[in-house]
């Protein structure tokens, strides 16, 4: 994750450049500030990630699984390795999602404006993410199923499941797009299918994280809270005076059952 935001932020120092703005605008200063406090809550994780020790055999062996709530017990019978690697398939598709705004006009002219927005957008939900596991320290579902390997429950990354990291950031992807794809092309006809697919791409990823035994309900729905937030407010606070008076309607619902986890965007 940490290589990942370095070059997310790399990546944005090499494309920056100024063009007329016509729907989104950056303040410099105001962007240099973001992107300071995203990198500086992505070293504090760094950091306090030193202190934080793998668990150890028996405790591990003193987990109990009735100490979980009911509704993110189901959780620990889960622990599915495809499907976790689908997850970064999924994960993939919607981080690189985005790039359909340059198949049109408006997209192309504020190209540096989007991946401006967009580099901020991931830098803050992995820096969100990263620096809230690293204080929260929640143990991962799998660690409560007797199946898996001790190898496997005896890592770092066993004890950081709140919250979904993969959720949150597909979610910041997918809502982006939706968001800066409904605000550049307002009557495009692809926009239902481009909305459609994006959002169940990271629904499927939330989905998988959990059929996996990475993570509880709760770490999903929270992920997909906080990535649909940052995915739509960073473009949100950087439109044009003339943009905004359009109306900006967005609803965000998040669902639970026994019968799995449901997710719905209104744009």
């Amino acid at each position: 994750m940490k290589r990942f935001s370095s070059l997310l932020f790399l990546f944005f120092l090499l494309t920056t450049s100024l063009f007329p703005q016509e729907v989104y605008k950056l303040n410099w200063t105001s962007e240099s500030i973001q992107l300071g406090s995203a990198l500086a809550l992505e070293i504090a994780a760094d950091q306090i990630s030193t202190s934080i020790k793998p668990l150890t055999l028996a405790e591990i062996s003193s987990l109990d699984k009735n100490s979980i709530n009911s509704f993110d017990r189901s959780a620990v019978n889960n622990w599915n390795t495809k499907a976790g690697s689908l997850s970064n398939v999924t994960l993939g598709l919607n981080f690189i999602a985005p790039a359909i705004l340059l198949f049109g006009e408006r997209g192309r002219k504020e190209l540096t404006t989007g991946i401006t927005m967009y580099s901020e957008t991931m830098l803050y939900a992995l820096a969100v993410n990263q620096i809230t596991k690293m204080l929260v320290k929640r143990t991962r579902p799998y660690n409560y199923n007797s199946t898996v390997s001790s190898s496997e429950k005896t890592t770092l990354d066993a004890r950081l499941s709140f919250y979904s990291g993969h959720t949150t950031i597909s979610f910041a992807s997918a809502v982006f797009l939706c968001k800066t794809f409904s605000d550049y092309y307002p009557d495009s006809k692809a926009k239902p299918y481009v909305i459609g697919f994006s959002l169940a791409t990271a629904a499927l990823t939330g989905y998988l994280r959990y059929e996996s035994g990475n993570h509880f309900p709760t770490d999903i729905i929270t992920g997909a809270v906080v990535g649909s937030a940052i995915g739509y407010f960073v473009p949100y606070f950087h439109k044009t005076s003339a943009s905004s008076e359009t109306s900006d309607k967005v609803s965000f619902n998040a669902s639970a059952s026994p019968m799995g986890i449901g997710f719905v965007v209104i744009f």
